[in-house]
């Protein structure tokens, strides 16, 4: 049959594959990258506070209380950073890279319960190798957390409302349901909860099932659910202060929805944004959408039908929000890949075959792509970083031969053998960027380097402050505390006090307030981060170097 795929070694089973694959694509070697400003020192920041003065339940950074988001990640953060006492880039990330494989295993459980175990494999190779989720799944965020919690609670949603035997609604599952929307919320919020119960209100209403929705485990799920989130927030309430609260519960999340301050996109922003994070796959979702419509249109819906509501509510939800991000819709990532799954498995005999005119066109647009990815990496990496040509040549000669593969295997209808090998491409494509890419990334970010020589300029207890642009990053390495600088007048102020004070910024907004402001100072350093140049001034009377 042109769909097998028999991917399985000598007495492995298929979920211990996939965790080496994925501990290989999020783990291996995960603290090898600098901080990316702004949130991954953000986060390492909180973590290292929440370490030095033991205050778990209200976060705070540079001092103040941290308003933003609730605190399951910083917590996971801090307690894997506690066997070194100190927060690392490799502790900061483990909570997303853990989730992420999580995520990738969950995700074979799932499809192998809704469509066997081929579908199943097929869903987490295509989850583990979706490119948005390989980056953040190596990214110290929230978002991955959030996503993989919301992915428990659908899981257990599924086998809810659909157990194997016995009554129409498992209580127990829904109960479970309620528990994992509780993780969920204490990672980023309301949204963690809004997001399941939606996709449980739209499922039992489109198959008209009114009397399961009143007998599920509403009233003791609730209990569980205010159980696990409600204490914090109210000792973060009662510590913070009402106001602090009012701007986790409400800033945060209703106003921040309905009238973002930052991140404002238009209704349709996601139709581009999320084809574009989910390449490769997305070339094959217009395939799968037909092959939907047609097993619809025949009276079979089984359980797509969930899928396609978990996709829908997840991206409709975050279409209406005013501001948007791509690495918000993380959550719909594992509906979308079991619904590739689904077609590559058995979705593509609803339109004739694995030789198909559209399993065909989806093949050939995949080998585009790699092709045009492959001729496109070296000729940027030329142009931008020369010293990463011979790792980028490596990733392009990887899409090169995928590409050929891909062309073999669509015409010949060996469907099963494109998505294994294009998963194989990514995964190699991955550990080239892990192994060659970052080491070249971290001489050109050169923050770390740069904090370094800061610290052995800077005397301990100094007034030190920092200009916004990776200001979290330079106060998390240098291990400095200090203040932002936001416009000319805070610098004016802080050089001209009586204290000796050190100030880093960059060297153009030197230039123009050293020119507009009777500013007395000398530059110490000057030094390019990325693509920019900062120099550290103060008002001490010091030798420049």
């Amino acid at each position: 049959m042109g769909t097998a795929l028999n991917l399985r070694l000598p007495n492995l089973p298929v979920w211990a594959i996939l965790l080496a694959l994925s501990c290989l694509l999020f783990l291996v070697r995960l603290g090898n990258r600098q901080f990316m400003p702004p949130d991954e020192p953000r986060f390492a920041l909180i973590a290292q506070e929440m370490l030095r003065n033991h205050e778990f339940i209200v976060p705070h950074l540079d001092g103040e209380a941290y308003s933003n988001k609730p605190p399951l990640y910083l917590w996971l953060v801090a307690l894997f950073s506690f066997p070194i006492g100190r927060v690392t880039e490799w502790s900061a990330r483990l909570p997303s890279a853990l989730t992420a494989t999580g995520s990738v295993v969950l995700t074979f459980f799932m499809g192998r319960r809704l469509f066997g175990e081929r579908a199943g494999l097929l869903g987490a190779l295509i989850l583990m190798t979706s490119g948005h989720f390989m980056v953040r799944g190596r990214w110290a965020s929230t978002d991955m957390t959030l996503s993989f919690f919301c992915m428990v609670s659908l899981f257990l949603l599924y086998l809810a409302i659909h157990p194997r035997s016995g009554p129409s609604i498992d209580p127990a599952a829904g109960r479970w349901f309620f528990a994992a929307a509780a993780f969920a919320t204490l990672t980023k919020g309301p949204v963690g909860l809004v997001l399941p119960i939606g996709i449980l209100l739209l499922a039992l209403a489109v198959d008209r099932r009114w009397v399961d929705l009143r007998r599920f485990p509403w009233f003791s799920g609730t209990a569980i659910y205010l159980l696990l989130v409600v204490p914090w927030y109210l000792l973060y309430g009662l510590q913070a202060g009402g106001e602090k609260l009012g701007i986790v519960v409400l800033t945060e999340n209703v106003i921040r929805y309905f009238h973002a301050w930052n991140n404002v996109q238009p209704f349709y922003y996601y139709l581009l944004r999320f084809p574009l994070s989910f390449l490769p796959w997305s070339l094959f979702l217009p395939a799968a959408a037909v092959a939907l419509f047609r097993r619809w249109r025949s009276g079979k819906k089984s359980s797509l039908t969930f899928l396609v509501i978990w996709f829908a509510v997840v991206f409709l939800f975050f279409s209406i929000s005013s501001g948007k991000r791509t690495v918000y819709l993380l959550p719909l990532f594992p509906a979308a890949a079991m619904l590739v799954g689904w077609f590559l498995d058995r979705g593509v005999e609803s339109l004739g075959g694995a030789r198909s005119a559209w399993a065909r066109g989806s093949a050939l647009a995949l080998a585009l792509f790699l092709f045009l990815t492959a001729a496109t990496i070296p000729v940027v990496a030329l142009k931008q970083f020369g010293s990463v040509l011979i790792p980028a040549a490596g990733i392009g000669l990887v899409f090169a031969i995928s590409a050929c593969l891909a062309v073999w295997a669509g015409w010949k209808g060996k469907i099963s053998f494109l998505a294994a090998s294009t998963g194989t491409a990514m995964i190699l494509a991955g550990a080239i960027i892990i192994f060659g890419l970052v080491p070249e990334f971290n001489r050109y970010q050169n923050v770390r380097e740069l904090s370094a020589r800061i610290v052995k300029l800077v005397p301990p207890g100094s007034h030190f402050a920092v200009a916004r642009k990776k200001r979290e990053a330079f106060f998390f390495y240098t291990g400095l505390a200090g203040e932002p600088i936001s416009k000319d007048v805070d610098l004016v102020r802080i050089l001209n006090s009586p204290e000796p004070a050190y100030c880093l910024l960059l060297e153009p907004d030197w230039d123009r307030a050293r020119e507009q402001h009777d500013i007395t100072a000398a530059v110490l350093l000057r030094e390019p981060v990325s693509h920019h140049t900062y120099v550290l001034v103060s008002n001490e009377v010091t030798d420049v170097q």
